[in-house]
């Protein structure tokens, strides 16, 4: 994967930075990249959601920045990740995943928001690598890439 050619079009993270974030604000459908708005998906206005308590983020959007790629069913609904130190496979309000092999749970289900699959923000966030924080006072998930 070109990281270089992701991050000149400004929706990937930097290869040779110290540190990259990204912020979902709820319901925004621009994330900020490393300080600078990127839009998510602009044509279907996708944007971090929140279901029962729980952050939830699109999948392609991430595993895209971090040079990976998604394949989509839709007849099962299913979608398959894959990235760097990452093979997830998952289908929507299945809360069972595999990740790398092994099975696991989610606290929440993956969701379809406007046509997009969205997984709960701690866990996509983690599996592709990120430290993951919630900032209150922006209603917003913070993912960095140390």
């Amino acid at each position: 994967m070109d990281y270089m050619a992701l991050y000149s079009r400004g929706n990937g993270i930097h290869p040779f930075s110290g540190e990259n974030e990204f912020v979902f604000r709820i319901g925004d459908s621009a994330v900020r990249l490393n300080g600078k708005p990127v839009a998510l998906e602009p044509a279907l206005g996708a944007a971090a959601v929140a279901r029962g308590g729980t952050a939830y983020l699109p999948v392609r959007f991430l595993a895209e920045a971090v040079g990976g790629t998604v394949s989509w069913d839709p007849v099962r609904m299913k979608a398959a990740v894959s990235a760097p130190q990452l093979e997830l496979e998952f289908a929507i309000g299945d809360a069972h995943v595999t990740v790398n092999g092994e099975r696991r749970t989610l606290d929440g289900a993956p969701i379809l928001s406007r046509g997009r699959a969205m997984l709960p923000a701690r866990f996509i966030g983690e599996a592709l690598g990120f430290d993951v924080a919630w900032n209150a006072e922006e209603n917003a998930v913070v993912l960095t890439l140390p």
